[in-house]
């Protein structure tokens, strides 16, 4: 929690703390990997990101957390190998369709985020859904105006808003 709200120096010593109380588990902890990658310390994240994932093979939070750490350390490619493949083992698993999604607007990839998100749509919450969205949206906002005009005469986003995902998406039964 410490590292989510951005109070490292808390954080840092806490994790300090729990490394001499129990290195072993305070190094299995996904709290602490996502400090590393936070304290832009992507090797050790790395390492221990992957040294969980191999000791859980079949946990595809397991599977996301590496995946995070990769594209963390700029390893966007292997990223998405990952979670396309946890995608494949449980599609019907939410979270890994969310960070697709994410990972193909950042890649500036809209066509394989929209599937990812209208995967997700059937999957998780409406509000849920729209903090997702709103983070695409701020993800797409970074995009050349080249690339959104590009994509905006493919239909795939909106040009009178200049917003991705299209309305089509946001619309929810129930």
């Amino acid at each position: 929690m410490l590292t989510i709200n951005g109070k490292l120096d808390f954080a840092q010593k806490a994790f300090n703390d729990a490394l001499a109380l129990d290195r072993s588990s305070t190094e299995d902890y996904g709290g602490y990997v996502y400090f590393l990658i936070a304290t832009r310390n992507l090797v050790e994240g790395l390492r221990l990101a992957k040294r969980h994932l191999d000791a859980h093979v079949i946990d595809l939070r397991a599977r996301i957390r590496y995946a995070e750490a990769l594209a963390a350390a700029d390893q966007v490619n292997e990223s998405l190998t990952i979670l396309e493949k946890a995608a494949e083992m449980e599609p019907g698993h939410s979270q890994v369709h969310l960070h697709l999604a994410q990972m193909y607007i950042k890649m500036q990839q809209p066509r394989e985020a929209l599937r990812h998100l209208e995967h997700a749509r059937l999957l998780v919450d409406k509000r849920t859904l729209d903090a997702v969205v709103v983070s695409c949206e701020k993800l797409f906002q970074s995009w050349p105006d080249e690339v959104k005009r590009q994509w905006s005469e493919r239909g795939l986003v909106t040009a009178d808003r200049d917003s991705f995902p299209p309305p089509s998406l946001l619309v929810t039964e129930g």
